[in-house]
């Protein structure tokens, strides 16, 4: 996951799925997600709880890198 892409996040306060972009990289597992609502403003989010959105289909989500 690289600054900029679009992504799918569970909010930390809320709790619930949103959209935003990642602003930056914290630390090795956690990422300063802006969400794209400004009332939910940017917060810092677990890479467990974030998914990849598909750029050309935006109500899409990727899912990558699943072992069964």
């Amino acid at each position: 996951m690289s600054v900029g892409r679009e992504m799918m996040a569970v909010h930390p306060v809320c709790g619930h799925l949103h959209s935003g972009s990642i602003l930056a990289i914290y630390r090795e597992n956690q990422y300063m997600i802006k969400f794209i609502k400004p009332e939910l403003g940017t917060q810092k989010v677990l890479d467990i709880n974030m998914m990849p959105k598909d750029i050309n289909n935006p109500h899409r989500i990727v899912v990558e890198n699943i072992d069964f």
